[in-house]
């Protein structure tokens, strides 16, 4: 589907300003597994393909696209961090661990592919940077997405499919890598 935007309509889509709210379906548990099978397959990879469009062909709507993706990075990488800290302390029931891991990894997954739609012009780069995006990147590859030890074991067997999930942890980092690659050429 196409998007054709008057320059009236390109000013009224940056008044409501819809990518915010968007973009938050990709970090919500209403929408991951087991909840809901919607994101499944390459869905944030067709959205992050229209968010690339929009951006080449509406230039003024670029940073607020690129905003709504650095705030669902960060507040994918809070969860994170949460999660960590709730797996470190012990205090938290281990399935409910091991639903947050799983839950986790879907969004992060999400995020990355979006962002592999969208990175691959090369002049969305710079204003990704821009709006924070490089840091925020660095951090999603940081916070200590994988378990270890205990954690990862049970977070695999709760899985349906073991083997597509060690490979998805795989996948996300060498996407990861390759994106920070991208940005620091």
């Amino acid at each position: 589907m196409a998007l054709s935007l008057t320059e009236a309509g390109e000013a009224a889509v940056a008044e409501a300003n819809p990518f915010p709210a968007l973009m938050s379906i990709f970090c919500s548990p209403k929408y991951a597994m087991p909840n809901s099978r919607c994101l499944l397959n390459e869905m944030a990879a067709m959205i992050g393909t229209g968010l690339d469009e929009i951006m080449r062909h509406n230039p003024n709507l670029k940073t607020k696209c690129l905003e709504a993706v650095v705030q669902v990075i960060k507040r994918v990488v809070s969860m994170g961090r949460n999660l960590t800290s709730d797996e470190d302390s012990q205090h938290v029931a281990a399935s409910n661990l091991e639903n947050s891991r799983t839950i986790l990894m879907q969004y992060v997954y999400n995020v990355v592919q979006i962002l592999e739609q969208i990175l691959h012009v090369e002049d969305h780069i710079a204003p990704f940077v821009a709006v924070g995006g490089f840091e925020s990147l660095l951090e999603l590859a940081c916070f200590g997405l994988m378990p270890g030890g205990r954690s990862l074991v049970a977070h695999l067997t709760c899985l349906s499919s073991p083997s597509i999930a060690s490979s998805t942890y795989s996948t996300t980092f060498n996407t990861l890598s390759v994106l920070v690659k991208t940005i620091c050429r």
